[in-house]
């Protein structure tokens, strides 16, 4: 985007923090572009390129979250690691097994934690495709961003 719209290496430079600023990723990976876009074009309570803050800190989306969910009959337990995924026959999960041999059967299942902790360490290997363990095997953590409020 930046390269197609201006010339002038210095600006799009300094236009291209937009595209990465809270994105694990770097201005010249496709995606960056849309992350560009929504900080610049983007708004909040209708003023154009405005930035928010959840009140009380990023807690309360996950608190919002949880509150929502148990409304609507979900269980959420805290402080209880994880050991393993269980899968089903059919090769989907079907719940975890705490730490404490708890088993906890669902519908789904959602993980927090990176594609290499979920799928290298609480997944059995053999539930899972080849080809995806070296997908997720090639997956780099690394970040470009830095990011300082001030």
């Amino acid at each position: 985007v930046l390269n197609r719209w201006f010339e002038s290496e210095p600006l799009r430079a300094t236009l291209a923090t937009d595209s990465v600023i809270g994105a694990n990723t770097s201005p010249n990976n496709p995606g960056s572009g849309y992350v560009l876009l929504h900080h610049v074009m983007g708004e909040l309570e209708k003023e154009k390129g405005a930035w928010g803050y959840v009140e009380g800190g990023m807690g309360g989306v996950s608190q919002s979250i949880a509150s929502s969910a148990r409304s609507l009959g979900a269980d959420i337990f805290t402080n209880r690691d994880v050991k393993q995924v269980l899968i089903g026959q059919d090769g989907s999960a079907k719940g975890v097994v705490l730490t404490d041999g708890t088993e906890v059967h669902s519908k789904a299942v959602l993980s927090n934690a990176t594609p290499h902790v979920t799928f290298k360490q609480l997944t059995p290997q053999d539930a899972l495709p080849e080809a995806f363990i070296k997908a997720v095997d090639q997956i780099d953590y690394t970040s470009p961003v830095t990011k300082i409020n001030v």
